[in-house]
């Protein structure tokens, strides 16, 4: 992507959830309503998560769903992590940046995915990306 676009992703953008667990330190973030996406790409991608739920360096695994309805009755993340009917993406956290005063913005390198399911996420986000930036470009002329 190059700088003349607006970068414009969010929910309904990318029409997705996520939740993920810090492998690192052990501990779960459920709380998808504070959890954004902000920049997708081939290798990477940019989120904003709840302050202190991970650092630089760190391992998660974010865990992708269609929809809220399943995240709504989770309390605590399963054991069994196969009942979780969604997608599993896994990276290391590369840097971190302040986004607000409960809110932190991680950049994430992804070393684990399911090739198929990444690739139309990314494929969607960026058609839907060109489509407003198109639009944008119109009126900057």
């Amino acid at each position: 992507m190059n700088s003349n676009h607006i970068i414009l992703a969010t929910k309904k953008l990318s029409r997705s959830y996520f939740i993920f667990s810090n492998q690192t330190s052990q501990l779960d973030c459920l709380d998808y309503n504070k959890i954004s996406l902000l920049y997708v790409d081939i290798d990477n991608l940019s989120l904003v998560v709840p302050k202190k739920s991970i650092s630089e360096g760190h391992h998660l695994s974010l865990y992708i769903f269609q929809n809220s309805k399943q995240l709504k009755t989770i309390s605590a993340m399963p054991r069994d992590k196969s009942i979780l009917k969604c997608d599993v993406i896994n990276g290391i956290v590369g840097q971190t940046f302040p986004f607000d005063e409960d809110l932190l913005e991680i950049q994430i390198t992804v070393n684990g995915k399911n090739n198929e399911f990444w690739n139309n996420m990314v494929s969607d986000i960026e058609s839907k990306q060109e489509e407003v930036s198109n639009k944008f470009n119109k009126y900057r002329k």
